[in-house]
């Protein structure tokens, strides 16, 4: 089996001192992680640039429209 590789981003939301955590939802058809915590964030569709890609998942996931700061951290 090939194996798959998927691009995502991720987002730290800061608001007055705290740091928004999201609870998977048993709700969510692709979810694998149900009931884990994690922050905003989700896969990049092809073509679609990253910072593109974060503005939509958080909208998507939270409703919220945030501005993005400057990326700490890149990794495969």
């Amino acid at each position: 089996m090939e194996p798959k590789i998927f691009v995502a981003t991720k987002a730290f939301i800061f608001h007055k001192g705290k740091m928004l955590i999201l609870r998977e939802s048993s709700k969510y058809n692709d979810g694998t992680q149900t009931g884990n915590y994690d922050v905003p964030g989700g896969r990049v569709k092809p073509g679609q640039r990253f910072d593109e890609s974060l503005l939509r998942e958080i909208k998507e996931e939270i409703g919220l429209n945030v501005k993005i700061g400057k990326p700490f951290n890149v990794e495969e």
